[in-house]
């Protein structure tokens, strides 16, 4: 089994209706805080949902996550 693989079977499976906070959905993407920033910026990951206006916490709900592994997949079984 690789790495990869054995990283994805250990992390729980995502509820498309819960709230991930930015912390907590960075498995879920692969990246590390300071890229997923990057990526944000560059429209590569979506972009942070506010739970307030002004406020400072922010995350992504599970749908959104699950839409972007699934597309991010699609490009790169395209690029085979």
């Amino acid at each position: 089994m690789t790495k990869a693989r054995e990283i994805d079977d250990e992390l729980p499976r995502l509820h498309p209706d819960l709230f991930y906070r930015k912390m907590q959905a960075l498995p879920y993407f692969g990246y590390g805080a300071t890229q997923i920033d990057e990526k944000i910026k560059s429209g590569d990951v979506p972009p942070l949902v506010f739970l307030s206006d002004g406020g400072r916490a922010a995350g992504w709900f599970g749908r959104a996550i699950i839409r972007w592994q699934r597309e991010r997949e699609k490009r790169a079984t395209a690029a085979k």
